[in-house]
């Protein structure tokens, strides 16, 4: 059993309303949200309850925004942002309704290469995975506003052990710390001034865990450089 509902006045049905002809309880609404005689709009229900809404953007008459619901709180959503017919964005969301994940496709090409984990409903880590292994070449931490970043990984050899950390303080980067031979080791450590300056670099040469180079920089500029030739402390 359909209901028709005009819901503005306008004379023309924008609302549909499916009921279960045994129960009479509704089970599906179609809805024409800009009045344009065309649904973009659809909603299922269970129990009384939303448990679905799918909807057309780009009005094609096609929905390419999926949404999962518990009653009014979203549980996840996939969505065609470029409307070729494959999924490019998809969200998992907490019991508030607030998304905790979300994947995005960035450049259609069928690959989700970002990946963001939220806490309490604020950006917490992003992921960047170019070519969809499932091995991040690039992780960003932020603090708890989820404006402010403060470290970031990157491993572009994608073996699991970043070669370049950086640490941030106000969203400034303060040091950088390099495995610059792939030894799983960092052997290069800079630490950087208020204006994001190199202020000291210590690199270890020799791999004993101990810097055998120091480098003093003022303003950015080198003015100094110590060596440990003969490894000896």
């Amino acid at each position: 059993e359909k209901q028709e509902l005009d819901t503005d006045g306008d004379g023309k049905a924008d609302r549909w309303l499916v009921l279960d002809p045994d129960t009479g309880e509704q089970t599906r609404m179609i809805e024409d949200s800009d009045a344009d005689g065309k649904p973009d709009n659809w909603t299922s229900f269970e129990n009384g309850q939303r448990v679905a809404q799918e909807i057309d953007t780009d009005k094609d008459g096609k929905p390419d925004r999926h949404v999962k619901l518990s009653g009014d709180v979203p549980n996840s959503m996939r969505e065609d942002r470029n409307h070729d017919g494959r999924d490019d964005y998809r969200a998992e969301y907490d019991a508030q309704g607030r998304v905790s994940e979300d994947w995005t496709d960035e450049d259609f090409d069928g690959v989700f290469e970002l990946h963001v984990t939220y806490a309490s409903g604020k950006r917490s880590i992003v992921e960047h995975d170019s070519d969809g292994d499932g091995v991040p070449q690039g992780r960003t931490f932020y603090d708890p506003s989820g404006e402010v970043r403060i470290r970031e990984e990157r491993d572009a050899n994608e073996d699991g052990q970043s070669e370049v950390v950086s640490f941030f303080e106000g969203g400034a980067m303060v040091r950088q710390q390099t495995d610059s031979t792939g030894d799983n080791a960092y052997d290069q450590k800079t630490f950087f001034d208020l204006q994001g300056r190199p202020a000291t670099e210590a690199i270890d040469t020799n791999a004993d865990g101990q810097p055998d180079i120091r480098k003093i920089y003022v303003a950015g500029v080198q003015t100094e450089q110590r060596e440990d030739r003969n490894f000896d402390g």
